[in-house]
């Protein structure tokens, strides 16, 4: 049985961001020497620790605009977006009236109620919200993927969510998994490393050091280089805004039953 360690900084990445970068092996992996399928060996890789700056947003860029509209259409009329920051729950507030301000709605009132942890929101004037789109912070504002009629008051009906970010994926590219399945994921296989719960505050560091690591199985002929991703648990790609990531790989494989 071999074993290998390797340890990787996206700092010292051969190519890609640091958010999802790639790695050349100095050390190729060979596994299937004559290329029949049936004498691939199975590669087993996982991550030992990781350390991972918590330098990204709970409101990212990515997740920023606001589309609007009047009340007699049906489509926005146009967008703006927040500034990508960590807001708490009056900050979100008081960024989304100055939003809608800046558009021309100067009138949209929004309260909290501390007690329900859910937002109301009205306007004489009256106009309409859509967080229809993938690139709103709805889940921030404790709202549900769809278009909002602001008139009468309206209350979130969900509760507001000042960090939605719950837990860091370390996700494994590029590499034929064979051992893992993972809901809502169409290919019917998972390519997860490590899932690591954020259990610091903000601009510190998360650590990960699992007692029980998730092997990742990989039928490979050869592996000679390696590339991960760092998604959040709603799948989106995290922007750790220029911080750099470090972690410690195993890799272990067995060529004693390869033929020949």
């Amino acid at each position: 049985m071999e074993r290998r360690y390797l340890h990787v900084s996206s700092a010292h990445r051969t190519s890609g961001t640091i958010e999802k970068p790639y790695f050349f092996l100095d050390r190729v992996i060979n596994t299937n020497f004559d290329k029949k399928l049936s004498n691939r060996a199975r590669v087993l890789i996982a991550i030992v620790n990781a350390s991972i700056p918590f330098s990204f947003y709970s409101l990212p860029q990515s997740k920023s605009k606001i589309y609007y509209s009047s009340l007699g259409n049906s489509v926005p009329d146009g967008s703006f977006s927040l500034q990508a920051g960590n807001y708490d729950v009056f900050q979100l507030i008081k960024a989304l009236i100055e939003g809608l301000g800046s558009v021309g709605y100067n009138d949209a009132i929004i309260n909290y109620n501390r007690i329900t942890n859910k937002l109301s929101f009205s306007s004489a004037t009256g106009f309409k919200l859509y967080f229809d789109f993938d690139d709103t912070p709805y889940l921030n504002f404790g709202l549900n993927k769809e278009t909002y009629t602001i008139s009468s008051i309206i209350t979130s009906p969900n509760v507001v969510n000042v960090q939605p970010i719950n837990d860091v994926f370390i996700r494994l590219i590029s590499q034929m998994i064979i051992n893992q399945q993972e809901t809502g994921n169409s290919t019917g296989f998972s390519n997860i490393l490590a899932k690591i719960p954020i259990d610091v505050n903000a601009n510190e560091v998360i650590s990960y050091e699992p007692r029980m690591i998730i092997e990742c199985v990989s039928l490979a002929d050869v592996i000679n280089g390696i590339q991960f991703e760092l998604k959040d648990q709603n799948g989106d790609i995290l922007d750790l805004n220029g911080l750099d990531w470090e972690a410690t790989l195993l890799f272990q494989y067995d060529l004693s039953n390869i033929e020949g």
